[in-house]
């Protein structure tokens, strides 16, 4: 249990983007008497955290200091994580403490994927939050309050053998207890590959269990599984929507307890919503009106001015006729969109292609100033309320990369020093924010084939060679908490689907397929260390790319390259900027092939 210090400097929060309305608290205790009732207790409960949206968990911090609850529980993913390295899980833990230390209650954690995936985060994990806290429990005011680890000593997505049997005897040992509540991070009950219906039967049988209460989707959603009440929480984490009735805000969740039972309010930025705000009927139902999220390419003005005819398909996946209003921003007003505005009548399960002219003058234009499209379609909730829904159309400049054809296949030895590289076009220019500020330390990329692979050389600038980050291990090698390159090929171009080839400095690798998920290595790849660099090389056979014939002329690609740096500081760099994750295929490039008689 972690006590901390008040700080009162900030007096309200409202999330951007949502529009909600302001309850200074003493309006709101005024409108809740019951919260405040002397035969009850309360208690918060956070979820996904992630040192994301920074701004918005600070408003919560403070919206649950206000509030004054007995104490808050937070249900894991309180990092980033998915790092080996010591020193930056430390200074992300100083960040995540600083980022609560407005509370002057008692905090509960729980860990998460993200907080003690590792071996490294699970230790440091315990240095920060004490021996016995990957699982434990606790009473308060005749409650019994149980943390479980949903990814215990590397067993990722159950609830591990000893935690059940520790549970029964726990739960034993208490079955006296007014009311029981749960806490775990992932929530095991979408998952049939997770052990819940072992875990569920245990807490059935104790017959007083209040709730289980989870994180990890970025969501909110409340649904009642096998006779016991679940919810999923969301405090700040990344989410793909911005849309509130259908699950997609940040939120906290007030539970009070009094001898006539137990009840949620969900408390988004300053707002109250019941417990069961969003079924998981009401997101289901809702999920087919929302476009996937995606986008498209246009031409690069710089070579030419622009004036493009624009299409993309917008796909009524409800089951009933729809209408779907297209309304394109123009960040930057040099771009000319027409029409600007459109409204597209599509039948149940019906696909029509939308048409737009894009006019541009000859000039070099932001990744963040160009176009994008807000698709609205109106949806009617469970409790009859009408909303609008909206998902977003993106654009991007591809940047544009060719292999050569190669003679004389490259030997695979991550020297780079074979005639097939000396003529081969170089990616570089990696960057660091979506603004296209360049990464300091550069990577170089380089592409060749022949009639049965595809071959790729990066050599990477590193002054600090000794202080590469090399910890990834079997049988999950999150790569990218180390120093590594990763390549992304979508062989099809349908902007959705792609390959994944991760390596390390020391060539533990990482790898997935379209369609396969994980996978184990399939291609050969040699990585070197030098004075001032570090390179991998790479022979990736078409054949395992799922691609029958060798490519021509006319064969376009999607491609995209990105590296980690992990010293002096976490460094994400990409051959063309994507976020962190989820990845964007629609922003990959163009990888082109020069055929064998184009070389001559």
């Amino acid at each position: 249990m972690m006590m901390i210090p008040v700080n009162n400097s900030r007096r309200g929060f409202r999330e951007p983007g949502f529009r909600s309305f302001w309850i200074p608290i003493t309006v709101f205790l005024a409108l809740f008497p019951a919260l405040i009732s002397a035969d009850i207790f309360k208690f918060a409960i956070l979820g996904d955290t992630q040192l994301e949206n920074q701004e918005v968990f600070a408003g919560i911090v403070q919206e649950v200091e206000q509030l004054k609850p007995d104490f808050v529980v937070h249900v894991g993913n309180m990092i980033h994580g998915y790092t080996y390295e010591p020193e930056q899980i430390r200074a992300e833990w100083e960040m995540f403490l600083e980022q609560i230390s407005g509370f002057s209650i008692p905090f509960y954690p729980v860990p998460g994927n993200h907080d003690t995936c590792t071996t490294p985060l699970e230790e440091i994990y315990q240095e920060v939050w004490g021996e016995g806290r990957l699982y434990y429990s606790f009473d308060h005011k005749g409650a019994h309050f149980v943390i479980l680890n949903t990814d215990h000593r590397l067993r990722y997505g159950v609830i591990s053998p000893e935690q059940l049997e520790w549970l029964k005897t726990d739960l034993a040992t208490h079955k006296d207890s007014g009311h029981v509540f749960v806490f775990m991070n992932r929530p095991l009950w979408i998952y049939p590959e997770s052990n819940w219906t072992d875990l569920a039967e245990i807490l059935k049988s104790h017959g007083r269990v209040a709730g289980v209460y989870t994180g990890y989707r970025k969501e909110y959603r409340y649904e009642e599984k096998d006779g016991l009440r679940c919810f999923i929480l969301n405090s700040s984490g990344n989410m793909q929507f911005r849309t509130p009735q259908v699950g997609y805000f940040h939120q906290f969740l007030m539970v009070s307890v009094s001898e006539n039972g137990v009840t949620e309010a969900v408390i988004p930025a300053g707002t109250i919503k019941p417990h069961d705000y969003v079924s998981a009927r009401e997101r289901d139902n809702a999920l087919p009106y929302l476009q996937p999220p995606g986008g498209g390419t246009i031409p690069d003005p710089r070579e030419n001015p622009l004036d493009e005819t624009y299409g993309f398909p917008l796909t009524n996946n409800t089951g009933e006729l729809n209408v779907f209003t297209v309304r394109w921003e123009t960040p930057n007003p040099a771009f000319i969109v027409s029409p600007r505005e459109q409204a597209v009548l599509i039948a149940p399960g019906k696909t029509e292609k939308v048409y737009v002219q894009i006019i541009a003058p000859s000039r070099k234009f932001e990744p963040f100033s160009l176009p994008y499209a807000l698709i609205e379609t109106y949806y009617q909730t469970l409790r009859g309320e009408s909303v609008v829904l909206r998902s977003r159309h993106n654009l991007s400049i591809p940047k544009k990369a060719c292999a050569q054809f190669a003679a004389r296949a490259p030997w695979i030895d991550g020297l780079l020093d074979d005639t097939a590289w000396q003529n081969a076009e170089i990616m570089t220019d990696f960057q660091v924010t979506l603004s296209g500020d360049l990464a300091e330390e550069q990577t170089w990329v380089r592409m060749v084939y022949d009639n049965d692979n595809l071959y790729v050389g990066i050599h990477c600038q590193e002054p600090n060679p000794l202080g590469l980050v090399a910890l990834a291990t079997d049988p999950y090698p999150f790569t990218w908490g180390d120093d590594d390159i990763e390549i992304f090929l979508d062989v099809n171009r349908d902007r959705q689907t792609y390959a994944r080839i991760f390596t390390n400095s020391i060539g533990t690798t990482f790898n997935a397929l379209p369609g396969k998920g994980k996978v184990d290595k399939w291609y050969d790849h040699s990585v070197r260390v030098g004075k001032d660099y570090w390179a991998a090389e790479f022979r990736l056979p078409f054949s395992e790319l799922g691609v029958d014939d060798a490519p021509c002329s006319t064969t376009v690609w999607g491609v995209n390259v990105r590296r980690h740096r992990q010293k002096p500081r976490r460094i994400q760099s990409d051959w063309i900027k994507m976020p962190n994750y989820p990845y964007e295929p629609w922003r990959f490039g163009e990888l082109r092939f020069r055929t064998k008689q184009e070389e001559q």
